[in-house]
């Protein structure tokens, strides 16, 4: 089973970071009434709170702040587990080159300068949302399902389970390995799990539709 799987961007969770109160409601105001899902953090430390708390799709971070700046946060987000991926736009009066550098330095995806405009602070942000869409492709079987225990065993160079194959043939243990390292150089990702209320598997690989356009 074939289907490209796009985010439904407008339910995407997105984290607002920045000490001004004010600069937080406005962009709660102009995101909520384009059906997106807000939380705000008033500091760099509380934004490294609040994404263990609710994963976010998307980050808007202020510059300069009290404790740790908007850079310095970036980098801490960009190395928490889980967290690589996620675009995080800088909202900030400093627009010169050196700056702009810096934020794509530690790791930032664009810029929003303030004054923030509205229409194009929304078309940046769903821009970016859009990078997430996936190509998923389902593969099941019938077969008895894989024991918990050995389901790291599946990807790994000749790695074989205690399950044997239904139609009684040769397993090299290689079939497998070679796909997940076909797929991870497309940066896509594989894995499995046994079908819920029913038997057998079912594998799943993942690919993100903008990264293969562009190696096309």
């Amino acid at each position: 089973m074939n289907q490209p799987v796009p985010i439904n961007i407008d339910q995407s969770r997105i984290l607002v970071v920045d000490d001004d109160e004010i600069i937080r409601k406005l962009l709660r105001r102009v995101l909520e009434r384009s059906g997106f899902v807000v939380d705000e953090a008033a500091s760099g430390e509380a934004a490294l709170d609040q994404i263990l708390a609710h994963h976010p799709d998307l980050i808007l971070l202020d510059v300069v702040m009290d404790g740790i700046d908007g850079f310095i946060t970036c980098r801490k987000i960009k190395n928490t587990e889980g967290m690589e991926e996620v675009p995080i736009i800088f909202v900030t009066g400093r627009a010169d080159t050196g700056s702009i550098v810096e934020g794509l330095d530690a790791g930032g995806s664009d810029y929003i300068t303030k004054p923030i405009n509205r229409h194009e602070a929304l078309a940046r942000i769903r821009n970016h949302l859009k990078m997430g869409e996936l190509l998923k492709i389902v593969v099941e079987d019938e077969g008895p399902g894989i024991p918990e225990d050995e389901m790291h065993k599946l990807f790994t160079d000749f790695g074989k389970t205690s399950v044997q194959p239904t139609g009684n043939e040769t397993s090299t243990g290689l079939g497998l390995s070679i796909c997940k390292k076909i797929v991870e150089s497309h940066k896509g990702r594989i894995y499995a799990a046994n079908r819920v209320g029913s038997t057998g598997a079912a594998f799943t690989i993942e690919l993100d539709v903008v990264q293969l356009a562009v190696q096309v």
